[in-house]
């Protein structure tokens, strides 16, 4: 049976693929930009919004209608991995979940109010290359961020 009879056409062959599968991936290209415009992905290397900005955002998400130890664990791998990028002989004390929690709760920030801070304190701590106490630098930032949304 030929191609024009079966209504298919004949798969291509070349030099690079001799075997005639198509030229394209099978796997997506994470460093292309998604073909079908999906959602973006966050970048974490972006510049971050100060506290005050993503305070100012006025977004309504209340930290009692999000898992706070699902929040809490995933602010300290933001802050985890700013200590891992530094090139500093310096002992720096890594964050815990229960110190996050602390400052969650003391000063009930929205989710992106809290995950917004947890990247400015890392970028902050990657552009000084310390950070001895990562945990209460996010604290001291939230709280600032809470007096800034207050005023």
């Amino acid at each position: 049976m030929s191609a024009r009879t079966s209504g298919r056409t004949p798969e291509r062959t070349s030099e690079r693929n001799p075997r005639g599968r198509p030229d394209t991936p099978s796997r997506p290209d994470p460093t292309r930009p998604d073909p079908e415009g999906s959602s973006p992905a966050v970048d974490e290397r972006a510049p971050a919004p100060t506290a005050a900005q993503a305070a100012a955002n006025g977004r309504t998400t209340s930290s009692s209608t999000i898992d706070t130890n699902d929040l809490a664990e995933h602010i300290r791998g933001i802050l985890q991995r700013g200590l891992d990028g530094l090139t500093t002989d310096e002992r720096c004390k890594p964050p815990t979940v229960d110190a996050i929690l602390a400052a969650l709760e003391k000063h009930s920030p929205t989710k992106d109010t809290a995950i917004a801070v947890a990247i400015e304190v890392r970028s902050i701590a990657q552009a000084q290359n310390r950070a001895p106490n990562i945990a209460a630098l996010y604290e001291q930032k939230l709280s600032q961020a809470k007096n800034a949304k207050a005023a």
